[in-house]
């Protein structure tokens, strides 16, 4: 009887023993695939956070391959894409590597786009034309297009999302099934565990109860980087060494009508020819300030143009200070806003004030360096123009200070670089 009662405890404490440890090994279990569940929708919201961040440059680095009708075998050699572009304009650069080893870049800092084709050895200048101010800050490129596809994901994405790892790399695999492997979407993502940053993304189309690959894109870089005056003068400047008996043509597109106003033939330039900013032409000036108003300042012998939807704002100085007077061309209280104003600008008049000094003043108080110093001369008038970049509420802008001198008396405009030609092409002297 006691031996039994002893075997049947034995074989009670086994079957806890095996409960104990079934049921643990279930909880065990249970808490890995807690560990191993994606939230699809988490993830991709957490890219889309990335590239949103403002005061940031977007920069990829992509390889484009296609693939055969037949089977999942590349088809040619991929197209390699490069681009930069701001967060907080519609700056862009973008450099493309064809098949064949074609390269062509594009630079564009928001009112000149430089297209250069290496092969048909050909750089266009188009000057963007902005009749509305408004359409300046529509924003175009890569990056757009990329926050449009993560939002259709969310709106309208059947998702689901699975840990998993390609090349190497630990990553979140997303796979979009309302697509139905339709080859007109793209229907699956590998981001970055890590940042969230995509890494690779696929078409596949279902053929013959097949699922091919169509069309794969590796992004070998994809990164933020911060907005600081030196990326933006270093990335968004047209600096490319062109081919020997390179054609340069110079065009004006207006941004309203969606036209090519102008197109005329520049010169043939060899590789040392350095593309700088040059005025925009009288005729184009002309069609833009058509509605302007006039200011005329018979006291200090001028007169300018300026857009119906700014105000002046006067501060005037004593007649034996150096400061005679300020006035402020902006929207809103008092005109201080006058750079974020749509064509805004200030003009100052200074009694006999050296270019040395005005230059020492721009550096101490507005920047910490000038980018560049231009002599020019337009409608008989001579200007010495210092560009630099200065922070901006929330963003780094290019701004252009013009400083012509007559009887004496020290004139000084100051806007964004993209208006200071349209302004000073109003300024005039009165006899």
């Amino acid at each position: 009887m006691e031996k039994d009662i002893i075997h049947l405890i034995k074989k009670m404490l086994k079957i806890f023993i095996f409960l104990l440890f079934f049921f643990g090994l279930t909880f065990s279990s249970y808490q890995y695939l807690q560990l191993k569940k994606v939230d699809a929708k988490e993830i991709i919201k957490k890219s889309l956070e990335k590239i949103l961040e403002k005061g940031t440059i977007y920069h990829h680095k992509a390889s484009y391959f296609r693939f055969s009708k037949e089977s999942d075998k590349n088809e040619d050699t991929p197209i390699i894409y490069e681009i930069w572009e701001d967060q907080d304009s519609n700056r862009f650069k973008n450099q493309v590597i064809y098949k064949e080893g074609k390269k062509v870049i594009q630079v564009f800092d928001g009112n000149i786009l430089w297209d250069y084709n290496e092969e048909e050895k050909t750089l266009k200048k188009d000057i963007y034309l902005y009749p509305d101010p408004k359409e300046k800050e529509t924003k175009r490129g890569e990056r757009i297009d990329l926050i449009k596809t993560y939002r259709d994901l969310l709106d309208k994405g059947i998702l689901k999302g699975y840990e998993g790892e390609i090349n190497g790399r630990k990553v979140w695999q997303i796979i979009d099934e309302q697509t139905k492997y339709s080859s007109s979407y793209w229907n699956v993502f590998y981001f970055n565990k890590d940042n969230f940053m995509l890494l690779q993304q696929e078409k596949w189309e279902e053929k013959d109860g097949k699922k091919l690959i169509r069309e794969k894109i590796v992004y070998e870089i994809m990164e933020i980087i911060p907005k600081q005056s030196t990326n933006i003068s270093k990335i968004f400047l047209f600096d490319n060494p062109l081919s020997e008996n390179t054609k340069v043509f110079e065009r004006h597109f207006n941004i309203s009508t969606g036209y090519i106003e102008d197109d005329y033939y520049l010169a043939s330039s060899s590789s040392k020819f350095s593309p700088s900013v040059s005025p925009l032409a009288p005729t184009i000036i002309n069609n833009l300030i058509d509605n302007w108003k006039t200011y005329k300042d018979e006291k200090y012998s001028f007169e300018l143009r300026y857009y119906p939807g700014l105000t002046p704002y006067f501060t005037e100085g004593k007649s034996e200070d150096i400061f005679l007077k300020e006035i402020l061309f902006g929207t809103g209280l008092g005109g201080y806003n006058y750079i974020k104003s749509p064509y805004g600008f200030r003009i100052t008049v200074y009694n006999n004030l050296s270019f040395d000094v005005l230059k020492n003043k721009i550096i101490g108080h507005v920047t910490d360096k000038i980018d560049s110093e231009i002599n020019t001369e337009v409608n008989g008038v001579k200007w010495k123009r210092f560009n630099y970049n200065v922070f901006s509420t929330t963003d780094f802008v290019s701004q252009t200070t013009a400083i012509s001198t007559y009887q004496g008396l020290t004139y000084e405009i100051t806007a964004l670089t993209d208006n200071i030609d349209i302004i000073v092409s109003t300024f005039r002297f009165l006899d």
